[in-house]
């Protein structure tokens, strides 16, 4: 027996969108305080997440209201609102001045959707801080961009201050049996420090393959910008759950690049040296001729 797809209205589409969008990338608690937040049993949240049904049009416009969805404008300064304090968790006054607003009442207005974020503003998210102009304007992919683990792209981020540290699965997690890992640029400025995911994975189990090659494209970049000034591989740090869970869907940030000593991944620091000093003998090879 064939079941009928339900049809729903333009503003139940609308309602439905930005409740699942909202609902996946930024509330926080899940269905259960999402029920709670507007009032409603946690079945009938299930139902709308899948498109099963949804509220009459009156509901959706009130909803979309409560959600601050409804308008470009609002929706827009939600978002900025939730990278200020979800993603890089500070004050309004030190993201007034790091997204160049005039004053914190400017920022709060742009947050409230009362008024359109200037134009500089979005700019600035998106060329210095590697937010997706996508995911400001629809909320779609991830938060930040990523780059290609080319080594040409990776010298020109390290020649203009930016360090690099590998991040590795935590302990328990399916991705530590395959020894994958993430790389991650990382450059203080003066409001804001700059986080830039590298899109590909590495791979400390395997000695050949795309997994290896990201991580001997890493350390030759290294070498060709500081050569012979430093030997040493970036530090091969294990992340937390929600460190690795952000990383998979381009969402990590951290204000402090500082890990606990517990952290620190001996298992695959000591194969990245091994990685470094192959990569080291082929480096000085080739620097002879």
């Amino acid at each position: 027996m064939k079941f009928l797809k339900p049809s729903f209205s333009k503003i139940q589409k609308e309602f439905l969108d930005a409740f699942i969008r909202y609902l996946n990338d930024e509330f926080e608690g899940g269905q259960v305080a999402m029920a709670e937040r507007i009032g409603c049993d946690q079945s009938q949240i299930s139902r709308w997440a899948n498109k099963e049904n949804a509220p009459p049009d009156f509901v959706c416009q009130l909803l979309l209201k409560e959600l601050g969805g409804g308008s470009f404008q609002k929706t827009v300064g939600r978002r900025i609102r939730y990278l200020r304090e979800k993603v890089f968790e500070v004050s309004p006054r030190q993201f007034t001045l790091a997204i160049k607003l005039d004053s914190v009442s400017q920022l709060e207005a742009v947050e409230q959707g009362e008024t359109e974020s200037p134009l500089h503003c979005i700019e600035t998210l998106v060329k210095d801080y590697q937010v997706s102009a996508s995911y400001l304007d629809y909320g779609k992919g991830g938060i930040f961009n990523e780059i290609s683990p080319n080594a040409l792209l990776l010298k020109a981020y390290l020649k203009v201050g930016f360090g690099i540290y590998v991040v590795t699965p935590p302990r328990k997690h399916l991705d530590r049996l395959g020894l994958k890992c993430r790389l991650v640029l990382h450059r203080h400025r003066e409001h804001l420090p700059q986080c830039i995911v590298v899109s590909a994975s590495g791979n400390f189990k395997h000695i050949t393959g795309a997994g290896r090659l990201v991580l001997e494209d890493v350390l030759r970049a290294m070498f060709e910008v500081f050569y012979p000034k430093s030997y040493e591989a970036p530090p091969a740090m294990m992340a937390d759950d929600k460190s690795w869970k952000d990383l998979q869907k381009s969402c990590f940030y951290r204000k402090e690049v500082r890990f606990a000593p517990a952290c620190v991944d001996e298992e695959c620091n000591r194969k990245l040296n091994y990685i470094l000093q192959s990569v080291l003998k082929k480096f000085k090879s080739s620097a002879k001729h």
